[in-house]
Order: structure tokens, then sequence, then C-alpha cells
């Protein structure tokens, strides 16, 4: 599978990230999942040298990180090059309009409210442009 279709999932909570890889597989979603914890993590591995073909797809990003802010990295990652086109989904368990405005204003691409919904999620990767490699359902 091309890392075209990667998937980097920033979510501290071990718990939803299991979770939403588990929803993601269990409904055919096959895209390659790097999850990080920490923004900082995140950022670090956004920032390794790479191919621009190596970019991420998607990049789904939970508001609170134990580390900074989902915003500040969404700040980060909208000035690098090599990543700030990749479209970014901000996760949270919060309806918070104030979030959901920053987050907009830095360059999100769309808001996922926790729990994961998968009619929402495909909808969301669709309106975005990231595609999912779905494994056929008997």
């Amino acid at each position: 599978m091309s890392s075209l279709n990667t998937i980097v999932l920033v979510e501290d909570d071990e718990g939803h990230a299991a979770l939403f890889v588990k929803h993601l597989r269990r409904h055919g979603v096959q895209n390659p999942i790097h999850h990080f914890a920490t923004g900082g993590s995140a950022l670090a591995y956004l920032d390794m040298p790479k191919a621009p073909v190596e970019a991420p797809r998607l990049i789904v990003l939970d508001i609170n990180l134990p580390d900074m802010p989902g915003t500040e990295v969404l700040s980060h990652i909208s000035t690098r090059p090599g990543v700030k086109d990749v479209p970014v989904v901000m996760l949270t368990s919060s309806d918070d309009k104030a979030d959901l405005l920053l987050s907009f204003d830095l360059g999100c691409r769309d808001f996922m409210i926790k729990p994961l919904q998968m009619p929402r999620f495909v909808e969301v990767c669709a309106r975005v442009g990231c595609l999912l490699s779905l494994e056929p359902r008997p």
C-alpha cells in the first residue's frame, strides 16, 4: 500500500486510540495508522526528512494533549513544508465553540466529536480527500 494513504492519529488516551483503530479495522479500513500520544512526538515524526510522497494523507488530532494543546500542534503543522497541506481533522470529546473556531482559523478541515462514528469518519475523509483503503466485505 502506498504511504500516501497513511493516517496519523495524535491521541493521548491509549484506550481511545485503540478503539479508533479497532473501529476502523472492523469496518475494513486498511490504511496504515501511525499513532502518537503527544503533540511533540507527532511533530518530531512529521519533521523527519522524507520525500513529499511520504507525507500522511490525513492527520487526526486530539484537541486535548498532555504536552500542548492540539491547536498548538495544528499551528506548527500549518507552517511545516511537506505537511502543511495535509488535511487535519480535530478530534475531541468537547463541543466548545471557541476550540472549533480557533481550529478552523488555524486550518483544520473538519471536526469529529468522540466517540467516533464510522459513517461520519467516512464522510469527513471523502470531504477532505483522504482515500480510505477498504478491505472487501463478504
